[in-house]
């Protein structure tokens, strides 16, 4: 399992952070990064930096004309294909999905466009496997998850010792961090209306 940001980052961010602590802060930040996936709602390691070879990898269809699949780097699918008696439709790729695409009847007779009715014709047959080979992951991890990582991995770092994360305030109340420090919820936040809105 990767992790989006180094030992390294968590001590030039963090506050009091020893060479003695790196080693603790190396799990920590591999469980930081599954935590960020996690609320991403996406696969493990989806924003690692890509792998310099295509690799195959299996995904289902839920009988749509979309296809979701994991981060790749744009540009990188080289191949695309369904089990023995099943044709792969004629797809355009549309962020981090492969999407059916219908030609429509203008005066060339060859422009394809997006077909908008999604449930007019089965493009990625329900429960059938579709074969995909490209590079999986990012060019470089996403500076935002680069960001929320490091928040989250030191919240988790501080509060590995109850002790730290009790704050005594001004007005005598006692006060405790929260382990999902609110810039990271905001991140995430963001990305998930991003991607929520991609078929909207």
């Amino acid at each position: 399992m990767s992790s989006y940001c180094t030992a390294r980052d968590l001590q030039e961010y963090g506050f009091e952070i020893t060479e003695a602590d790196l080693y603790v802060l190396t799990r920590i930040r591999e469980r930081a990064s599954r935590i960020i996936d996690q609320l991403c709602n996406v696969t493990d390691d989806y924003f690692a930096a890509a792998d310099d070879a295509a690799t195959e990898r299996i995904f289902y269809g839920e009988g749509l004309e979309y296809l979701l699949l994991d981060s790749f780097v744009e540009g990188s699918i080289t191949d695309v294909s369904l089990p023995t008696g099943y044709t792969v439709p004629t797809y355009r790729v549309i962020g981090d999905a492969i999407v059916k695409t219908h030609i429509d009847s203008d005066a060339s007779g060859t422009d394809y466009k997006l077909n908008t009715t999604l449930f007019t014709a089965i493009g990625w047959p329900k429960g059938v496997q579709v074969t995909v080979t490209a590079r999986w992951g990012t060019n470089t991890v996403p500076l935002w998850v680069v960001e929320a990582t490091i928040e989250t991995a030191l919240a988790m770092w501080r509060d590995r010792d109850k002790a730290n994360i009790r704050v005594t305030g001004l007005d005598g109340q006692v006060t405790s961090f929260d382990p999902l420090p609110p810039r990271a919820k905001l991140l995430v936040k963001n990305y998930l209306q991003q991607s929520s809105q991609f078929f909207a």
